[in-house]
């Protein structure tokens, strides 16, 4: 009989130590699974953050002023100068002087496999 309940008490601490070690493994999934949602939103933040200045366009259409021109190709270039080569932006445009910051330009742009803006097109 001694051994019996002592078999008992062995059999019932592995069963709780097996669900302790169920409820530590499925803790750490949910961690894990929120951690990796924390990061998509923190990377598509980035994005839009990256993008806002190029996608205002959207809001007013295809056409802009070659003011907004100028400061679209300028804001490309200094981007440009603190991306890798990889993530560069490219730029298809005319050169703007003064006299055409009046005149109007058609805006196209696209948006790279990361979803950040990989190249601007300017006519």
């Amino acid at each position: 009989m001694d051994n019996a309940s002592k078999a008992l008490i062995m059999a019932g601490a592995v069963l709780i130590s097996i669900m302790v070690i169920s409820l530590l493994m499925y803790m750490l999934n949910v961690f894990g699974q929120y951690s990796e949602k924390q990061s998509t939103l923190t990377a598509s933040s980035q994005n839009e953050s990256f993008n806002r200045f190029f996608v205002y366009s959207e809001l007013i259409g295809p056409t802009i002023k070659g003011y907004d021109a100028a400061n679209i190709i300028a804001k490309a270039r200094d981007m440009n100068q603190t991306m890798d080569p990889i993530n560069q932006i490219s730029i298809e445009a005319p050169s703007i002087g003064e006299n055409d910051y009046e005149s109007n330009f058609t805006y196209e742009f696209g948006y790279g496999s990361n979803g950040k803006i990989n190249y601007i097109k300017i006519n």
